[in-house]
């Protein structure tokens, strides 16, 4: 799992390398450093396609002189039938420097949201079930 915050282009790159060594990542959107940072987040390494992270939002507490990052992890239930195929989803947003107090820290809230089985993926199983 990781929680980053970038000032430069360099570093951007340097994660989206370290993230995907294979280089078959693209981050298309221009991001202009001297008025803006980039939030990025990762969730430990999943074992399924369906698994998921999502900023939700960035909450400001003045009486903390902190910034929350609120990150919604998302993971198929436990007894889902899924197919293995490790994934590192992430997700990355821009916010304006001038938006940000240089006094403030930026902390990760993180939530977890459990999917649904698919339906397609329901009725493997309940078939397996039948026919044992």
């Amino acid at each position: 799992k990781q929680r980053k915050i970038f000032r430069s282009q360099e570093e951007l790159q340097t994660f989206l390398n370290e993230i995907d060594p294979s280089n078959t990542l693209v981050f298309n959107q221009t991001i202009d450093f001297d008025k803006e940072i980039v939030v990025a987040v990762t969730p430990s390494t999943q074992n399924t396609e369906s698994s998921g992270v999502k900023i939700k939002r960035m909450e400001i507490d003045e009486q903390d002189k902190a910034y929350r990052v609120i990150v919604i992890n998302s993971e198929p239930l436990d007894d889902c039938l899924l197919e293995e195929n490790p994934t590192l989803p992430v997700d990355l947003i821009a916010i304006e420097n001038s938006n940000l107090k240089e006094d403030f820290e930026i902390e990760f809230t993180a939530m977890k949201e459990e999917l649904e089985c698919e339906t397609e993926l329901l009725q493997e199983e309940n078939t397996q079930s039948v026919q044992e």
